[in-house]
């Protein structure tokens, strides 16, 4: 996908302060059904889990998180969406400056939001490596050359012995239409990508034809994706 444009700060901000309709304004009204559909994946039927979920924006998965007994910790760019979240569910929250990040915290800690850049994101800042990370489009909304990047953030916030990796991304024709992001990301290529150290695993593929309407570029065809990914145990 070599047409894929990488966007910079300022565009994200723009879309978020505009509210600009596309493929950048994807918030859900709702709870994300492939989130509660496989959270027993995504934390390997455990209790009291430690999720991440990168580009989180004002997504209530968070919300969700906490709610079913999870400590959630998003991270998200764009300041205005983490103000429009905890404005809109009438949350209150305390707020401090925590290594150049602004962090919001909630429900007696059991929800965090870093607001500032995932790449520089430490286990050391968010209190020790995850259980889980629930990467719903964060992936695909950056551009391939920078996916090796965001796995390798991902992975070295992620319990190296038991983590989960839950991906949602959208899968259609990137030879016909390069324009992304939101850009196509397929099993294959997340399995070249992380090697043969990681199990990555096609949970579930389903045609959506309300999510290709709303792309900026004609498709014929797209698909919602979800991968769930996990380390290889030792022989």
């Amino acid at each position: 996908m070599s047409g894929a444009i990488a966007l910079q700060f300022e565009d994200w901000e723009s879309a978020w302060a505009t509210a600009t309709s596309g493929w950048h304004n994807w918030h859900l009204s709702h709870v994300n059904t492939n989130l509660k559909d496989n959270i027993e994946f995504l934390t390997d039927g455990k209790k009291a889990c430690k999720i991440l979920v990168p580009f989180c924006g004002k997504t209530l998965d968070l919300l969700w998180l906490v709610e079913n007994g999870h400590h959630a910790i998003g991270v998200e760019l764009i300041q205005k969406a983490v103000d429009d979240f905890f404005q809109e569910n009438k949350i209150s929250f305390k707020v401090k400056t925590v290594d150049g990040y602004q962090c919001f915290e909630a429900f007696d800690g059991k929800l965090t939001i870093f607001v500032g850049d995932y790449f520089k994101l430490s286990s050391l800042l968010i209190g020790g490596k995850v259980d889980g990370i629930w990467d719903c489009n964060a992936l695909g909304a950056l551009v391939p050359n920078d996916w090796d990047r965001h796995l390798k953030t991902s992975l070295e916030l992620l319990d190296p012995s038991h983590g989960r990796i839950l991906i949602q991304a959208f899968l259609y024709d990137d030879k016909a239409h390069p324009e992304g992001p939101p850009c196509s990301v397929s099993e294959e290529e997340l399995k070249r990508r992380l090697g043969s150290e990681y199990e990555v695993e096609l949970l579930s593929k389903r045609s959506d034809e309300v999510a290709r309407k709303r792309f900026r570029f004609e498709l014929s065809w797209l698909y919602v994706c979800l991968t769930g990914i996990k380390r290889k145990l030792s022989a």
